[in-house]
């Protein structure tokens, strides 16, 4: 699967926001990220949101 040009862009700003948010707390990418997972998916409103997206 080939990926769209928002999707490559999407991509390349959330990979700088982790690194400026991991930077900001003196934090790796890693911990940053699996904060972020572990806090969405044991947020019952995000899980929601997740049961209305069609694939």
């Amino acid at each position: 699967m080939s990926k769209t040009k928002t999707q490559i862009t999407i991509e390349r700003d959330l990979a700088k926001d982790l690194r400026v948010l991991a930077a900001k707390h003196n934090r790796s990418n890693s911990e940053i990220a699996e904060e972020a997972f572990r806090y969405c998916f044991s947020n019952s409103d995000f899980l929601k949101k997740l049961d209305v997206i069609e694939p």
